[in-house]
């Protein structure tokens, strides 16, 4: 289904991005990492509010590290990164949440 901007939903999952740092010895048996750029928290209660925008964020980032040995100094590279769409979703005047589009139900 297609929300419209300012249309009225109602949500129990958001997603919320993740902030991590690779260490050099995460590549020791690996070509690449990935990384899990978000997760998905889960409300007791359904949250109401209004689609104020949509958005693409990072889902997944692959790096690899570019060095024979990972013990000595090295550059870690950006390889790859996987994109959600998601839609912007706020509750009150000031806080907005990230909601996949399967999250989302239309309020009357």
């Amino acid at each position: 289904m297609i929300f419209k901007l300012g249309q009225k939903i109602s949500y129990k999952f958001v997603i919320r991005k993740i902030t991590r740092y690779i260490e050099p010895k995460e590549f020791r048996d690996k070509d690449f990492v990935k990384i899990d750029k978000i997760k998905k928290i889960e409300f007791k209660r359904y949250r109401n509010g209004f689609i104020v925008g949509k958005r693409r964020i990072a889902k997944i980032a692959k790096y690899s590290f570019e060095d024979d040995d990972p013990n000595t100094y090295g550059t870690v590279v950006h390889n790859k990164t996987n994109f959600i769409e998601v839609y912007k979703v706020t509750y009150d005047m000031a806080h907005t949440n990230y909601v996949l589009e399967e999250d989302l139900r239309e309020e009357q």
